[in-house]
């Protein structure tokens, strides 16, 4: 039986506000000054939906819910809809491809396949901060 497709990767830009923070710049040391920061995500949800809880402080991811500015359609609308498995596999090759842009990546939110690829660490479910959006470079990446 066929897996249904209903997943959705998405990406936010940060707001340059982001870069003063101490934690998201040490996690970003290749970020190229000039670049966006985003976050990069993937959901069950319509990305609509899932930035308005973010910004609600539902399930949110700090940086989303604080700098949070809107969604980039353009960075991932094409590979939507997913099935689960695949959403999660291109939620880390999208982090890793910005991030090796010099975009910025943030995330907060435990344990997760990206922050394992990202750091070469796997995390436990305490929060953990990892730069970069889209991974952040000025980009932020990651929701489950």
């Amino acid at each position: 039986m066929a897996r249904r497709k209903h997943y959705h990767v998405y990406v936010v830009e940060l707001s340059g506000d982001v870069l003063l923070n101490i934690r998201f710049m040490r996690s970003n040391p290749s970020y190229k000054p000039g670049e966006p920061c985003v976050y990069v995500g993937m959901t069950g949800l319509d990305p609509d939906v899932r930035f308005d809880k973010h910004k609600a402080g539902i399930q949110a991811n700090r940086y989303v819910q604080e700098f949070g500015q809107r969604l980039l359609p353009e960075l991932y609308e094409l590979y939507n809809p997913l099935t689960y498995d695949d959403a999660r596999s291109l939620e880390v090759e999208l982090g890793i491809d910005l991030r090796a842009g010099g975009l910025g990546f943030g995330r907060l939110d435990g344990c997760s396949p990206l922050d394992a690829a990202i750091t070469g660490v796997a995390v436990t479910h305490s929060p953990v901060l990892f730069g970069r959006s889209a991974a952040v470079v000025g980009i932020g990446i990651g929701d489950r």
